[in-house]
């Protein structure tokens, strides 16, 4: 990037919000990308040209009308933690890191508004003090961004109950555009689908209202079966029971199981195991509906 860019920046942001130095252009430039053996031999030596941290809506606006004037390639950041690339700079130009734009805006009945770059983690930790939590969230949930969430997410924890993100589970985002001026817009309904999963490739957003549900006391459980399909059996019936209240029904046939690192002492060798996370109080309801099914 030429140096009179990299003063455009410096000018607009102040010269800390620009970081040029090559181990904060490394680790920036990456997400988990290397998951994949495909994605690892064609992602591993790209680079941007410098990392952007904008501080609010205004310096957002700042960096996105100087990267236009110039022509820069703009790739938008959470806090890296999907799989796909998606916050991979493929021809250089800039990172656009959103993580310090992390306020919470407002709590309001069964719903936050938030800025992009607040962590699930910390929102489903406050939203339980309001006796509230998140109805889905990502199994990297602790470090992710809402932000990152919506736009490089589907479903997850949660999604057994409340479906995917555009399941209702996003209900307004501020969505501005890359333009020589760019535009402030309020997306909602159906329209949300087209930002929903999308990488920030048509907008980047910067605040999302996000519904929450009533908060609920959860059990954590794993259910063996030496049968895969009886699992997966035993799992149908159990999604479609609507007297357990369920955050999670995850099935595994072995050796998946094996690489759960967390989980060593207990599993069991060569048998699939189901993750569960539902109600507290119907555990008992669980083991008996489990061994229905040949649970061991």
């Amino acid at each position: 990037m030429a140096i009179e860019v990299e003063k455009a920046f410096m000018g607009g942001l102040g010269a800390e919000r620009v970081l040029l130095d090559p181990g904060s252009r490394e680790k920036l430039s990456k997400d988990f990308y290397w998951y994949s053996p495909v994605l690892e031999k064609k992602l591993h030596d790209k680079l941007a040209d410098s990392i952007i941290l904008p501080q609010s809506e205004e310096e957002v606006v700042k960096v996105l009308e100087i990267a236009y004037a110039h022509q820069v390639p703009v790739t938008v950041r959470g806090a890296g933690t999907g799989n796909y690339g998606q916050a991979v700079p493929l021809e250089g130009g800039i990172v656009l890191d959103l993580s310090k734009l992390d306020r919470i805006v407002e709590w309001g009945e069964r719903w936050a508004r938030v800025q992009c770059g607040v962590r699930l983690g910390i929102l489903e930790r406050e939203a339980r003090e309001r006796d509230m939590e998140l109805r889905i969230y990502p199994s990297t949930y602790m470090k992710a961004t809402v932000g990152g969430y919506v736009c490089g997410g589907s479903g997850g924890i949660g999604s057994i109950t409340w479906g995917d993100l555009w399941d209702g589970n996003v209900l307004e985002a501020t969505v501005y555009t890359m333009e020589e001026q760019p535009r402030k817009m309020t997306i909602c309904g159906q329209e949300l689908h087209a930002y929903i999963h999308n990488y920030g490739t048509t907008g980047i957003l910067t605040e999302l209202m996000i519904p929450l549900a009533p908060k609920t006391e959860w059990t954590q459980s794993i259910v063996f079966f030496e049968d895969f399909m009886k699992s997966m059996e035993f799992c149908s019936t159990l999604s479609h029971d609507d007297s357990i209240r369920k955050r999670l029904v995850s099935p595994h046939e072995w050796p998946i199981p094996s690489f759960f690192r967390p989980l060593k002492k207990v599993i069991r060798q060569e048998q699939a195991a189901v993750l569960l996370e539902t109600e507290e109080g119907t555990l008992s309801q669980v083991t008996e509906l489990a061994r229905t099914y040949g649970e061991r």
